[in-house]
């Protein structure tokens, strides 16, 4: 978990095949079958953060933040690219 006050993030949530692809068909299942356990989101930009937009910033920059606050998470099943 994130802990943020307020945040505007892009991601994507996927279902990872064993060969590192993802499967919507994979998605559509798990979620039929309450699994989200099985699923993983994809963070690749901050829009915004506590009440500031960064879309102004490089992506650059708006990545190097996002990956700040990602290492400073809880280990989990988080991964950014």
């Amino acid at each position: 978990m994130l802990k943020l006050r307020s945040a505007m993030l892009d991601g994507e949530v996927v279902h990872l095949m064993p060969d590192g692809t993802s499967s919507f068909g994979g998605i559509q299942k798990d979620l039929s079958e309450e699994r989200p356990e099985r699923l993983t989101y994809f963070l690749f930009d901050i829009l915004a953060l506590d009440g500031y937009l960064l879309t102004g910033c490089t992506l650059q920059d708006r990545k190097r933040a996002l990956e700040q606050i990602v290492t400073r998470a809880p280990k989990g099943p988080t991964i950014t690219s």
